[in-house]
């Protein structure tokens, strides 16, 4: 399905599913969504995030005339900032969302007034119910989180953290809030870490290949950095005492975080086949190629994910439409599998407890299944026919998607393929 030539539902941007995997939380474009995948795939919950409603306050002003007599006119004043239209067009999209470690709240990031939206998540007998919590607006846009207890820790595209509580439902002025700790590079990842003693940690990774470990509720004090990334970092798991980290560089790395030592790094490049490049994604930009020589290629890991059924990492390569398995055994990943699928995936999560739907991934939602969202077994086949009736059930409780459709690539579509845009490049010379 071209993007140039037909119009297409715009597609989940980005799914999460919750420990049991019977429930799935996804993005479309501006619009927060929560599934059953146990109860004939039930849509359960809507929100849609928006601009905040312009009041329109009568302002009087005073002018004197050429006779000396006071006119009095009243004019129509916005009382909050209202975006451009190229802000308009280009923001309006919920980037990225998570679940608290006790599936209580749902956390998600908003390019909307520079914001994250708190859901608490209420577990009654028959039914599950979703109350607004609060939004709070950041001095910069938020790009990644992550959540401990009744502490949220936010990190921004400036490279600053912020720390605030997930239990309280007042807000704070963006320009009173101060970062707890910083970066010069956008972040990327923000994490939550405990050792053995129950000391509490914050690792935060930015495009800048750094790994950067602080203690908690101290941050200003660092533990210790984590080298052995070239370039930017986009994606991590952690086991235990084991980091599992990649992002632009061709191999996946293996470190302790307790130690900072380097346990392993599987390069990735030889899983990739001639038939697997899509040029608009991995060619590297014009300017960066050489004339004469081969076509300059950039590829870069999007998702690490944990299969805690079977204890594997999943591995997705950006703009690549495979899944790769791997055995993770005394910090050394071993390939076990690839699936092939036909969308591009975008990422994974866990699927119900079952053999049928080990893993659930969302899709580029550019081939001519028109899926959205697929469904794999536990032997890593994928599972066409739950995918089909998941996909149907999805039409139908959407309108067809009609809200959701896009009619002009750079400003319906949420960007999907942005990891490689991480990627710094060295001044090119001719």
């Amino acid at each position: 399905m071209s993007l140039e030539n037909k119009l297409f539902t715009h597609p989940f941007q980005k799914i999460v599913t919750n420990k049991n995997g019977d429930l799935l939380f996804a993005l479309i474009k501006d619009t927060f969504q929560v599934y059953s995948l146990t109860k004939d795939f039930q849509k359960i919950f809507e929100f849609k995030d928006s601009l905040p409603q312009i009041i329109e306050k009568e302002i009087e002003t005073t002018k004197v005339d050429d006779d000396g007599k006071t006119i009095k006119k009243k004019k129509k004043k916005s009382s909050n900032y209202q975006p451009n239209k190229h802000q308009l067009e280009n923001y309006e999209f919920l980037r990225a969302i998570s679940l608290s470690k006790n599936e209580q709240q749902v956390y998600i990031i908003s390019d909307f007034e520079k914001s994250v939206i708190i859901f608490n998540i209420t577990y009654e007998e028959k039914e599950i119910r979703f109350d607004f919590f609060k939004k709070q607006s950041f001095p910069k846009r938020p790009n990644c989180l992550t959540s401990f207890e009744e502490n949220l820790y936010i990190g921004d595209k400036f490279g600053d953290v912020y720390h605030i509580k997930n239990n309280d439902a007042s807000v704070i002025k963006p320009e009173e809030m101060k970062p707890i700790l910083g970066h010069v590079g956008l972040l990327t990842n923000v994490e939550h870490l405990q050792d053995e003693s129950g000391k509490n940690y914050l690792l935060s990774v930015d495009r800048d290949e750094h790994l950067k470990l602080s203690h908690l509720p101290q941050s200003f004090i660092l533990n210790k950095f984590i080298f052995g990334h070239k370039e930017f970092i986009s994606t991590l798991v952690v086991l235990d005492s084991y980091l599992i980290s990649a992002g632009g560089d061709d191999f996946i790395m293996v470190s302790n975080w307790k130690t900072g030592e380097v346990l392993d790094k599987y390069n990735y490049l030889d899983l990739i086949k001639d038939d697997d490049i899509v040029e608009k994604i991995h060619n590297a930009l014009p300017r960066f190629q050489k004339e004469g020589q081969d076509t300059i290629r950039e590829f870069c890991i999007s998702q690490l994910f944990h299969n805690t059924k079977d204890n594997k990492i999943i591995a997705i390569i950006e703009g690549v439409s495979k899944i790769f398995v791997f055995d993770f055994e005394n910090g050394k990943l071993v390939l076990n599998k690839t699936t092939k699928i036909d969308d591009t995936i975008l990422s994974v999560a866990n699927g119900p407890e079952s053999e049928e739907a080990s893993l659930i991934y969302n899709t580029n939602n550019q081939s001519e299944t028109g899926h959205l969202i697929g469904f794999v077994k536990s032997d890593y086949t994928c599972n066409n026919g739950k995918t089909k009736a998941f996909n149907n059930a999805l039409q139908s409780q959407n309108n067809d998607f009609k809200d959701f459709v896009v009619t002009n690539e750079d400003f319906d579509l949420c960007p999907i393929y942005f990891n490689h845009n991480l990627r710094k490049h060295a001044d090119v010379f001719p």
